[in-house]
C-alpha cells in the first residue's frame, strides 16, 4: 500500500553549472543549500532541493548497487483495517540512497518521524548528472514532481510536518541536514 502512495513521485535534476564561474572553489563536500515547498494543492507539492558539490561526483549510476551500496530491505508490519500487512518500504542502507529525505511531525514541540516505513519511501538515487566541459563543478536542483505532502501512514497526531534533506556523493561524503520549512495541517 505505501508504494502506492509515492508511485506519482518523479525526480528531475536541473543543472547550472559551475563553467559560468571558473574562480569558484567549493568544497568536493556535497552541501544542501536551499529547499523549497510549492503546494500544487491540499496535499500535492513539488520540492526543489539546490544543491553545490565541488569535485561533481553527486549522483549514481545504475549499476551503483554493491557494497557499500547495496539494498537490504526495510521490513515493515502494520495494523490496515484490522488486518497485519508485511510490506518492505525502501532500504535500510543510507547509501543506497543519495538523496535522504526524512519526514517529521511536531508533537508537543519535539521533531519526531511517525512512521519511519512511509518515510523511507521518500528517499531517492539521484542519477548522475552530465555536465558540459571540463569544469565538473556542480550547482543545480533536484526537483521532486507530485509529491504527497502529508503521509497516509501511521501518524503521531502532530498538526505541523517538515521535511529533511541530505546528500551523499560517489565518495560517501555526507552533505548538511536541511529542513524545509514547517507546513500546517489543516
Amino acid at each position: 500500500m505505501a508504494s502506492k502512495v509515492h508511485s506519482a513521485l518523479f525526480l528531475s535534476l536541473i543543472l547550472l553549472l559551475g563553467a559560468c564561474d571558473k574562480d569558484q572553489d567549493l568544497s568536493p563536500v556535497p552541501a544542501v543549500k536551499g529547499v523549497s515547498i510549492d503546494l500544487l494543492n491540499d496535499n500535492q507539492a513539488e520540492i526543489t532541493v539546490s544543491f553545490e558539490d565541488g569535485d561533481g561526483n553527486l549522483g549514481l549510476f545504475d549499476f551503483d548497487t554493491g557494497e557499500p551500496r547495496q539494498f537490504e530491505a526495510l521490513v515493515c508490519e502494520r495494523m490496515i483495517n484490522g488486518t497485519l500487512v508485511i510490506d518492505t518500504a525502501g532500504s535500510t542502507n543510507p547509501y543506497y540512497y543519495n538523496l535522504f529525505i526524512t519526514y517529521q511531525e511536531m508533537v508537543d514541540g519535539e521533531w519526531i518521524d511517525p512512521d519511519p516505513c512511509e518515510s523511507n519511501l521518500l528517499s531517492r538515487r539521484v542519477p548522475v548528472p552530465e555536465p558540459e566541459g571540463q569544469d565538473k563543478t556542480l550547482i543545480g536542483d533536484i526537483v521532486l514532481n507530485n509529491v504527497q505532502v502529508f503521509l497516509s501512514g501511521e501518524t503521531a497526531g502532530g498538526d505541523s510536518i517538515r521535511y529533511g534533506f541530505q546528500l551523499f556523493d560517489r565518495d560517501l561524503n555526507e552533505s548538511n541536514v536541511l529542513y524545509s520549512e514547517l507546513l500546517v495541517k489543516e
